[in-house]
C-alpha cells in the first residue's frame, strides 16, 4: 500500500520516488517519529517544506489508496513501514 502511494505522489508531483517518500514522511511522520524530532532539523529534514496545498493532494492519495481507514489508523500503518517503529 505505501509503495502504491509513494508511486502517485512521485506522478502527481513529478518527483522521484525517493522525493516521493521524502514528502511522505514529512507530511506524516513529525509527530510520532522519534528521527524526526531529534535529527530532522540537524539535516535539513523540514517539515515545513511541505505546504497546505501539497497536505491535500497527499491526503487524498492516502484516502483512495488505503479507502476507509481511519486517517490516525492511516497515519500510524504508514509511519511504521517508513520509519519501522
Amino acid at each position: 500500500m505505501v509503495d502504491c502511494i509513494i508511486a502517485r505522489l512521485a506522478e502527481t508531483e513529478q518527483v522521484s520516488a525517493s522525493e516521493a517518500q521524502d514528502l511522505l514522511h514529512k507530511s506524516l511522520c513529525a509527530a510520532t517519529c522519534e528521527w524526526y524530532r531529534k535529527q530532522a532539523a540537524d539535516t535539513g529534514f523540514d517539515r515545513l517544506a511541505v505546504d497546505a496545498a501539497r497536505r491535500q493532494r497527499i491526503g487524498a492519495i492516502i484516502a483512495e489508496v488505503m479507502g476507509p481507514v481511519a486517517e490516525h489508523d492511516a497515519r500510524r500503518r504508514i509511519h511504521f513501514v517508513l520509519c519501522g517503529s
